[in-house]
């Protein structure tokens, strides 16, 4: 991918978002749709 000069690649972001949102601690839930968004 070369350089990362511009900090986390978006996989590595929603890679992220994925763990935090399946930990207790930090749910992700979109109300509108009543459904996990990531």
């Amino acid at each position: 991918m070369g350089d990362n000069v511009n900090g986390p690649t978006e996989d590595e972001i929603y890679a992220a978002i994925a763990v935090l949102a399946n930990t207790e601690r930090y749910s992700v839930k979109d109300n509108e749709l009543d459904d996990w968004i990531a």
